[in-house]
């Protein structure tokens, strides 16, 4: 079963929670440099302003706003929001107690695809049956 998607597919739109200037920019750089596709940047458009690093996103994207939450370290609040979305983005709202994200190396592992196990192989064809088998 999948769990994370691969960044270079991951949509995000990455906004300043708190009144630190520039954090947004300078989050959603990094997350480029990491290969996520940021859609756009800026302040976050509610009233209150949040302490912690939140992902919202819409129905069917957990696998991304999964994604996303592994590039910050500890307890990251995931949103669902209700609200329709065309274009499968995730919400990414810096809240004035982030300090910095998970190191490239220890995000892009926690995102790297699961090797094939050990004594599996790749089914080629169907198996064809005999008549009388089966």
């Amino acid at each position: 079963m999948q769990t994370v998607s691969a960044a270079g597919r991951t949509v995000v739109n990455v906004y300043n929670g708190s009144d630190r200037r520039g954090l947004a920019g300078a989050v959603a750089r990094e997350l480029q440099r990491r290969e996520f596709r940021v859609l756009s940047i800026g302040n976050d458009a509610s009233d209150r302003h949040s302490t912690a690093v939140s992902i919202r996103y819409g129905a069917g994207d957990e696998i991304p706003a999964r994604t996303v939450a592994l590039q910050f370290p500890g307890r990251v609040k995931l949103v669902p929001d209700p609200r329709a979305r065309d274009d499968h983005a995730v919400d990414v709202v810096i809240g004035s107690r982030y300090k910095a994200m998970t190191g490239r190396t220890a995000a892009a592992a926690a995102i790297a695809p699961a090797p094939t196990p050990r004594g599996c192989l790749r089914a080629t064809t169907a198996p064809s049956l005999t008549p009388g088998e089966g």
